[in-house]
């Protein structure tokens, strides 16, 4: 169920770090827009399936047993 917090407070931080403005050494990988752009698509796809299990999660009926 945390991640129902932490979830959105990480995909805040990706989307500050892709957009804000990178300054590393020439021929370093960081500098590259596709590495940006993959790196937010796997960030948001992790951080989408812990979220969608969470609410799966606390969908599911209790057990009377």
């Amino acid at each position: 169920m945390m991640v129902l917090i932490v979830g959105p407070v990480i995909l805040f931080v990706v989307a500050v770090t892709v957009f804000r403005p990178h300054h590393f050494p020439a021929g370093d990988i960081r500098n590259e827009p596709l590495f940006w752009i993959v790196a937010a698509i796997i960030a948001v796809a992790f951080v989408g399936t812990l979220i969608a299990g969470s609410v799966r999660e606390l969908r599911r009926p209790d057990d009377p047993d």
